[in-house]
């Protein structure tokens, strides 16, 4: 399909960080934009005010006539009265990573793509080259707050891309420059191995254009195939590894008081240092991969130094809610064990003197099942836990799988599950200092009781 044709699209999932993005392109490429979602947030109110009409209620007579492709997110349950009709027209049907693929055909590909920090290290990268003549335009999956959107144009050649392992959707791109931050188990409902997940990444290098770059993180080529190295060397990619002292990319010193952060890291060689708002020593790492791909497109030091300087971060990614000398609330999107290790170790380090308070929200029945262990293991590096039930997106409920099994297995003594309903009234039983709201579900919610608490607190 030839997508610069488009001139009516009609999305169901509207309200989907990565669909939203996608909706955005086409409503600036002067598209009539019309969508569904379940319920209206913040977000969908955002592109109804960008002109964006949307609906939420499952209703066949809210379809727009006229379309010329519809856009789908898997969260849609196949049984959904809208897909369903729509199915059955001859109006093209698409995936939202379907869609993606076919509008980076335009484009130069930089794809970031890895169990944990695509977000972070592709806000970073798309803020970095904003605005500095190389045209570069972005399709996020998260807020980055110095635009408020996960979108971003400039008429040119690049484009950067979060490369989603869910559903194999990263299959769908073919980039120019790929990143690789990590590849721990994950969405195995959709894979059921590690190893057809690891199998999955190895098929997105091959897929590279010739003559690419590919950014990895150390140990990650000896979980490929015995002749996965002679297909890089055929297709003249060039192989950069990070995160060890040997790598051409690494960090080497980092220094924070309180979220202001000097970073000192080698960079190709080259020893580069910056100072920024960003603290988590998993971030400037995040950083020193974004900054080799913008040293690598052109674009000099000095810029991006003072482009680290004024960056502010992406919404839900160690997003600092308040903060005063005694108190703070920290929202993070974390929700896989190692996400909560590099969190939680990271405000551990911010505040090595107070009492550490998680509110976790598990994140997939599935995700439930085959981790709670390791939500068990790092949220015992908390002072006091509170679990909430596990909120389900796109799954149905699995029977035996809950919350109390994390809570069962860790090992402080002020832990508990607990329903929304009474989180107020559990929460208010424990002293509290810094808080932290861990998940990727809804428990944002929260944050005005918990701010309460706090102003209760300071002035009681």
């Amino acid at each position: 399909m030839d997508i610069s044709t488009v001139r009516k699209a009609y999305f169901l999932g509207i309200g989907g960080i990565g669909m939203s993005a996608i909706a955005r392109y086409f409503i600036n490429k002067q598209v009539e934009v019309y969508g569904y979602d379940l319920t209206s947030t913040a977000l969908t109110k955002k592109l109804e005010e960008e002109g964006m009409l949307i609906h939420y209620q499952e209703d066949i007579d809210s379809i727009p006539e006229d379309i010329d492709i519809v856009v789908y997110t898997p969260a849609i349950p196949k049984t959904h009265k809208e897909l369903v009709y729509l199915n059955q027209t001859d109006i093209p049907v698409m995936k939202r990573s379907a869609v993606l693929g076919l509008i980076s055909k335009s484009y130069q590909t930089i794809a970031v793509a890895g169990t944990h920090g695509k977000t972070s290290t592709s806000s970073i990268l798309a803020y970095l080259l904003d605005g500095e003549g190389i045209g570069c335009t972005s399709f996020l999956g998260g807020i980055c707050k110095n635009w408020n959107t996960n979108y971003r144009f400039e008429s040119g050649s690049y484009m950067v891309a979060e490369a989603d392992e869910y559903d194999r959707s990263f299959l769908q791109l073919f980039p120019s420059i790929l990143v690789i931050l990590s590849m721990d188990a994950d969405h195995l409902d959709i894979y059921g191995t590690h190893e057809q997940m690891i199998a999955a990444y190895e098929q997105l290098t091959l897929q590279m254009q010739v003559g690419g770059t590919l950014i990895i993180k150390h140990g990650i080529k000896s979980l490929f195939s015995e002749s996965w190295e002679d297909e890089m060397v055929a297709r003249e990619i060039k192989v950069t590894e990070f995160g060890d002292a040997d790598c051409e990319i690494v960090v080497r010193d980092l220094k924070s008081d309180g979220f202001n952060t000097k970073v000192i890291a080698k960079v190709s060689g080259d020893e580069l240092d910056w100072t920024w708002n960003v603290p988590g020593s998993y971030n400037a790492s995040n950083a020193s991969i974004a900054i080799s791909i913008a040293r690598q497109i052109g674009m000099p030091d000095d810029r991006i130094a003072a482009k680290l300087a004024t960056y502010q971060g992406v919404k839900r990614r160690l997003e600092l809610i308040y903060a005063d000398e005694e108190y703070a609330l920290i929202d993070d999107y974390a929700h896989h064990p190692d996400e909560l290790n590099a969190v939680i170790s990271a405000v551990r380090n911010l505040y090595p003197e107070s009492k550490l308070t998680g509110i976790f929200q598990p994140h997939l029945y599935t995700r439930t099942r085959d981790h709670f262990s390791g939500f068990a293991e790092q949220l015992s590096k908390l002072d006091c836990a509170l679990v909430l039930p596990i909120y389900p997106a796109r799954e149905e409920a699995i029977a035996g799988i809950t919350s109390e099994m994390i809570v069962e297995k860790m090992t402080i003594e002020q832990a508990e599950a607990v329903n929304h309903n009474r989180l107020k009234e559990r929460f208010e039983l424990y002293k509290h200092e810094i808080i932290i709201t861990l998940g990727a579900g809804n428990l944002d919610k929260h944050h005005p009781m918990l701010l309460d608490y706090i102003q209760t607190k300071r002035h009681g």
